[in-house]
């Protein structure tokens, strides 16, 4: 009996400490040459889409910003973005949900679901700045 209760606690305490992060991704399917990000002004991490810009640039395309979606844009392909905060003794980046578009006619080509759940996942302190480049990654990756 003792051992099995040794045994549940042990679980538990696994269970309580392993944390998750979920990340759901559709990589780009047409190869873009240019992309025209959205601006979202209700996201407020400090330098977000700077980084967004730099991590999608280092894979050869040119970024343009804009502050609303117009079917004749000059880019192949538009991106709408959002990303929030939480609070674990620090503030982290807990969600960062981005949606590319064929920009002539709205046809989603690539998506990234990315959120942080509750638990004790030490890589949810990791800064956006660290974590980003690598969620942009998966999107250019073709398998």
């Amino acid at each position: 009996m003792k051992n099995r209760i040794t045994q549940i606690l042990l679980i538990a305490i696994i269970i309580l400490l392993c944390g998750c992060t979920k990340l759901h991704t559709i990589p780009l399917k047409n190869n873009i040459k240019s992309m025209c990000i959205i601006n979202n002004h209700s996201v407020i991490i400090p330098d977000f889409k700077d980084t967004l810009k730099t991590s999608i640039e280092s894979h050869g395309i040119l970024v343009t910003d804009t502050n609303y979606y117009n079917s004749i844009n000059k880019c192949d392909a538009t991106m709408v973005y959002t990303a929030r905060r939480s609070w674990d003794m620090i503030l982290f980046m807990s969600l960062v949900k981005i949606d590319i578009y064929v920009t002539s006619n709205h046809h989603e080509i690539g998506s990234l679901h990315y959120k942080v759940m509750n638990g004790l996942n030490l890589n949810k302190w990791w800064s956006h700045v660290s974590i980003l480049p690598t969620l942009i990654d998966n999107l250019f990756t073709t398998t």
